[in-house]
């Protein structure tokens, strides 16, 4: 259903579970090693497969509309019940769509994080324009960690070239 939204019209129908133009489907990703390993269910490869295509889009804008909410009803105090509290009144404002969709979505990458292993020293690079990071971005804290929270899923490259490729330049001087 929600593959639907993105799909040219007449397209829904014509895509199989297994292959489409070429491009892998879910079944496909049952058989990898990393969904074993993490015991990934049907419907986390569904919206793993979801979200590395054009539904990205919507999840994030989804989950960055609540950060404007969450200010509006925050009442300045520094607790975990206060930020709880200004988060699901910005929930309850924001309305319904795709709320299982993202909740299935991060239930699977936090499966996977525990099956994956990045290098110590791997780089990753992030596209922005049109923002100033903060500090916690540009050194790092006394665990020698840098970057931040976001609001969505966060897509990142160990391409510099890549990641610059992403800048939407005509929006403001980009950081890298």
């Amino acid at each position: 259903e929600q593959l639907a939204l993105v799909l040219p019209e007449g397209w829904a129908g014509r895509i199989n579970n297994r292959t489409y133009g070429g491009v892998l489907m879910c079944d496909n990703f049952e058989e990898h090693p990393m969904a074993k390993a993490a015991s990934l269910s049907k419907a986390e490869l569904v919206m793993c497969r979801l979200y590395t295509g054009p539904m990205y889009f919507l999840y994030n804008s989804k989950l960055r509309a609540l950060l404007p909410l969450m200010k509006k009803h925050w009442t300045g105090e520094k607790t975990a019940s206060a930020v709880r509290e200004a988060m699901e009144k910005g929930i309850k404002e924001l309305g319904p769509g795709f709320v299982t969709s993202i909740l299935v979505l991060d239930s699977a990458l936090l499966k996977l994080r525990t099956v994956s292993q990045l290098p110590a020293n791997r780089k990753v690079y992030r596209g922005l324009y049109g923002v100033d990071v903060p500090e916690s971005f540009k050194g790092p804290d006394e665990r020698g960690n840098r970057g931040g929270v976001e609001f969505g899923f966060l897509s990142t490259s160990i391409s510099k070239e890549q990641a610059i490729g992403y800048i939407d330049f005509s929006r403001g001087m980009p950081q890298l």
